[in-house]
C-alpha cells in the first residue's frame, strides 16, 4: 500500500480505527428529497461533526466551502434516476464511471465511491466499474469505497447475511479498500468476518424511531463493522444534530445508543461555510 494511499485512508479512519461517514449523495438519483431541499444549509449544520462526508462534486462545489478540512468521499457513478426504475425504463443497477480520477484529485478527495448491484443484471458491468476505478485510483494513492447496493428489484435482500457476505467478498476481491454494506439482525458477523477490508454499514432508509437507527449502529460495530455510513437517518430526523452527535459518541466511545442520544442537548452548531 502506498504511503499516499495509507495517508488518504488515515484521514478518513480514524486514530481509534473507527470512522462516522455522513453520506448525502442521495440526489444523484433521488433528487431533493427531504432533507437535502437546501443541502447547503443542512450541510453547514451537520457535516462539522462527520468524520468524512460522501457526495457528489456537484454538491461539493455548490454546496461545502473550499475550508472544509474533513476527508471528502467522493460519488465516482451514477445511472438511471428513480423515477426511470419505477416506470420500468431503466433499472437502478445500470451504473457507469462518470468521473475521472483526475477529477478527484481536482477536488481533493481522499476516496472514491462506486456501487456494486450483485445479482442483478448489472452485476459484471459495475463489477468492471469498480475493478478498472481501483486499478487506476492505486496509480495516484486513492481508496475506494463499494457499495454493495441492491436497486429495487433486490430490496428484500438486505436481510440476507449470505448475499451481504458475498457482495462485500467480491467487493474485497476486486480491490476495494473499504466496502459499505446493509446491517443483517442475524448473522452480520460473518459479513464482517468473511471481508478481508474494513466494513462500514449504510444507514438505509429511514426509520420511525431513532434509537433503532442507533441501535442498529451499536450493534453493526459490535459485530465487526468500524464504523457507518448514513445519511437519511441523520437529515431526516427532527433532532439532525442529536443524532449525529450520538452516532459519534457510539462510534468511537462505545456508549449504548439511549444514553448516548438522550444526555446530548440540542445545542448551537459550527457554520462550515463562508458568507
Amino acid at each position: 500500500m502506498s504511503w499516499g494511499l495509507e495517508n488518504r485512508l488515515s484521514r478518513i479512519i480514524q486514530k481509534d480505527g473507527k470512522t462516522l461517514m455522513f453520506a448525502v449523495d442521495h440526489g444523484y438519483f433521488l433528487g431533493a428529497i427531504k432533507g437535502l431541499e437546501q443541502p447547503k444549509d443542512m450541510l453547514r449544520k451537520l457535516a462539522p461533526y462527520a468524520d468524512a462526508l460522501m457526495l457528489t462534486r456537484g454538491l461539493l462545489t455548490n454546496c461545502v466551502s473550499s475550508d472544509y478540512k474533513k476527508p471528502i468521499i467522493l460519488r465516482a457513478d451514477g445511472g438511471p434516476s428513480i423515477g426511470a426504475a419505477k416506470e420500468k425504463i431503466h433499472s437502478l443497477a445500470d451504473h457507469e464511471v462518470m468521473i475521472t480520477l483526475e477529477d478527484a484529485l481536482k477536488l481533493n478527495a481522499s476516496a472514491v465511491a462506486i456501487s456494486i448491484f450483485v445479482g442483478t443484471e448489472y452485476e459484471t458491468q459495475t463489477m468492471k466499474n469498480l475493478s478498472k476505478m481501483v486499478s487506476e485510483a492505486e496509480k495516484y494513492g486513492m481508496p475506494v469505497l463499494a457499495v454493495t447496493a441492491v436497486g429495487l428489484s433486490l430490496d428484500n435482500l438486505k436481510e440476507d447475511p449470505k448475499y451481504l457476505g458475498l457482495a462485500c467478498r467480491m467487493a474485497a476481491e476486486h480491490g476495494a479498500h473499504i466496502v459499505k454494506t446493509y446491517y443483517c439482525t442475524n448473522g452480520f458477523e460473518e459479513v464482517t468476518g468473511g471481508c478481508p477490508v474494513p466494513v462500514v454499514m449504510a444507514g438505509g432508509k429511514k426509520v420511525d424511531d431513532e434509537i433503532k437507527a442507533l441501535q442498529q449502529a451499536y450493534n453493526a460495530i459490535s459485530k465487526g463493522a468500524i464504523g457507518v455510513d448514513m445519511g437519511r437517518n441523520i437529515f431526516q430526523s427532527n433532532n439532525s444534530l442529536k443524532m449525529i452527535k450520538a452516532l459519534k459518541k457510539i462510534i468511537h466511545k462505545g456508549i449504548a445508543p439511549e444514553e448516548a442520544y438522550w444526555k446530548i442537548p440540542e445545542g448551537p452548531y459550527t457554520r462550515l461555510d463562508k458568507k
